[in-house]
C-alpha cells in the first residue's frame, strides 16, 4: 500500500484517462498565436513550444493521435519564431538545431492532415545549413541534434559526420565507462551533462 496516487499503465481505460486529461490541459495551456508557455497564463515561449512539439512527435511514433488544430497552430509559431534565432551565438545555434531537430521528427504519414511540416522540413534545412558555418560553437548535443536532422532530411553522410563529432568528445576508462565531461556553462539546457549523456545512448542506439 502506498500514499501516492498511482496509475495502472497496463490499464486501457486508465492510459485512456490519462491521456485525455493530457491534451485537456495542453489545450487550456497553448495560446491564442499557438505557442505554450511555461506555466499556465505565462507568455508564449519559443522553447517550450518546441519541447511540446517533441512530445507530440513522440507520441505520434507510439500512435497517439495529436490534436491537428493544436499541432499546426503550434507548428506556425514555431516556425516563425525560430528565424528569429539565426545568429551565430552558441545558445541561438543550440536553439537552432533543437528547433531543425523537432520540427523534422514528425511521422511522414502526417504531412497530409498536417501541410505545414513540408515547410518545416524546408526550414529546417535553411537553419542547419546556417549552423553548419558557425560549428565551433556547437555542443556534443548541437552535434548530436544535428545529426539526427540531417538524416531525417536523407543527408546520411552529414549525419553520420556530426554523430562522430559529438563521439569524439567520450572518455573511457574501466572504473566509470565511457563518459562525455561536462562542457562550461554546464548548468543550461543545451550543456546539461545528463541528458546529453542519455541523449547521446539514444542517438547511437537509434542511428548505430
Amino acid at each position: 500500500k502506498t500514499s501516492w496516487p498511482l496509475v495502472d499503465m497496463l490499464s486501457p481505460a486508465a492510459v485512456a484517462a490519462t491521456e485525455k486529461a493530457a491534451f485537456e490541459r495542453l489545450t487550456a495551456s497553448q495560446l491564442p498565436d499557438g505557442s505554450f508557455p511555461w506555466f499556465p497564463g505565462g507568455r508564449g515561449d519559443p522553447y517550450m513550444t518546441l519541447y511540446v512539439l517533441a512530445g507530440f512527435a513522440e507520441a505520434r511514433h507510439y500512435g497517439v493521435e495529436v490534436p491537428a488544430p493544436m499541432l499546426r497552430n503550434a507548428l506556425r509559431y514555431a516556425m516563425g519564431e525560430v528565424p528569429r534565432r539565426m545568429k551565430p551565438e552558441e545558445g541561438d545555434l543550440a536553439f537552432l538545431l533543437y528547433a531543425s531537430y523537432v520540427l523534422t521528427a514528425f511521422p511522414e504519414e502526417l504531412k497530409g492532415s498536417v501541410p505545414e511540416l513540408a515547410r518545416a522540413k524546408e526550414m529546417a534545412k535553411t537553419w542547419l545549413t546556417f549552423a553548419a558555418k558557425h560549428d565551433r560553437a556547437f555542443t556534443r548535443l548541437g552535434h548530436a541534434y544535428a545529426s539526427y536532422a540531417w538524416r531525417r532530411l536523407g543527408e546520411v553522410k552529414k549525419a553520420e559526420a556530426y554523430l562522430d563529432r559529438a563521439m569524439d568528445g567520450a572518455r573511457h576508462d574501466e572504473l566509470t565507462g565511457t563518459y562525455w565531461t561536462p562542457e562550461k556553462n554546464s548548468w543550461v539546457w543545451y550543456n546539461d551533462t545528463l541528458e546529453t549523456h542519455a541523449f547521446l545512448i539514444r542517438t547511437l542506439q537509434t542511428l548505430r
